[in-house]
């Protein structure tokens, strides 16, 4: 089974090979689960590029994930900053944080 470093990674990698289809947020979360979903049944490698609108929904849809699913945090903060949006994320991550806390405080 792979480490979440390595589910990471292949977020990461997925995100770069989706290239020009426009991901909107809850397609972008989609893919994120698909490919954890696909890490835990062994299939390896995604590629995909996207532009700087995409790259924006993208760094929010993990921002509200780690939010959301505090246990994945490092894991999403690694591939923030490998997809080179790390400052982003976090001024996500303080913007979205009570709309998320309020929206999954019955979870």
């Amino acid at each position: 089974m792979l480490s979440n470093l390595d589910k990471a990674d292949r977020i990461q990698v997925a995100i770069a090979r989706a290239g020009r289809k426009r991901l909107n947020l809850a397609e972008t979360r989609k893919l994120i689960f698909d490919v954890l979903e696909a890490c835990d049944k062994g299939q390896t490698e995604f590629f995909f590029a996207i532009d700087e609108c995409e790259h924006q929904m993208t760094m929010l849809a993990l921002a509200e994930l780690s939010l959301s699913r505090p246990g994945w945090k490092n894991s999403i903060d690694r591939i923030a900053k490998k997809m080179h949006g790390a400052e982003m994320y976090e001024g996500f991550r303080v913007t979205s944080s009570d709309r998320v806390k309020e929206t999954h405080k019955s979870l």
